[in-house]
């Protein structure tokens, strides 16, 4: 039962779940308070820009600089790789499950490991078998963590400088789902709390920056003559 909870919990944050927090948000916006419909596509059109670019440039500068610079393996094939310890699960090491030549590859092999009628394992439930054969990339930081805080802080910082009362609920929960969302990554046994504390830190530096340049972007268009 935890694992499904904090299996759908990831997906909420994952490459699919974030635009759909996205644009349910982006509506929530759109109507609180009521605006002309130019103001509120031309809201909508930079809040979207802004979120597609920041998060694009953070889930690329991840993937191919920064985690494979600290090169950290997930925890789930350390444990693999080394229990039981007389026959280890995984059958090679955690340094030569991440030197096979990218993540299809590995997921191939780990597909392999976990299906096989001779493994040896941690027993897995068919989710969380699922979830580690996907998730076969390097481990630091969390990049479902620094997408969620990411989300969570920028809608949290419009919330609080533009609506108040039972209108900001929903833009108060978003952090709490961002940290749920960290929580899930360590049940799945894909991250470390290093790993999602980082990608918390990480999001919410990013959730921020591109706060700042919406309102200033807002207030350039302000500026400019009718």
């Amino acid at each position: 039962m935890l694992n499904h909870i904090a299996w759908w919990l990831t997906e909420s944050a994952s490459v699919y779940g974030i635009p759909v927090m996205a644009v349910v948000m982006l509506l929530l916006v759109s109507r609180q308070p009521p605006r002309p419909r130019r103001e509120r596509s031309v809201d909508m059109l930079i809040i979207g820009c802004l979120l597609l670019v920041a998060l694009g440039l953070v889930s690329l500068l991840n993937e191919h600089v920064i985690k494979p610079g600290f090169h950290i393996f997930r925890p789930n094939i350390l444990q693999l790789a080394s229990n039981p310890p007389a026959q280890p699960a995984l059958k090679i090491s955690a340094a030569a499950f991440y030197q096979l030549p990218d993540n299809n590859a590995r997921s191939d092999y780990l597909s392999g490991i976990l299906n096989a009628a001779d493994y040896n394992g941690p027993e897995l439930q068919p989710l969380l078998k699922h979830h580690w054969i996907e998730e076969t990339g390097y481990s630091f930081p969390s990049g479902h963590t620094t997408a969620a805080m990411a989300l969570a802080s920028f809608f949290l910082a419009l919330g609080l400088t533009r609506f108040q009362g039972r209108q900001l609920i929903p833009y108060l929960i978003l952090p709490l789902w961002a940290l749920l969302v960290a929580w899930s990554r360590t049940v799945l046994q894909v991250h470390t709390p290093m790993d999602v504390l980082a990608g918390a830190v990480q999001g919410l530096v990013v959730g921020l920056l591109a706060w700042w340049f919406y309102r200033h972007l807002r207030a350039l268009g302000k500026r400019r003559p009718a």
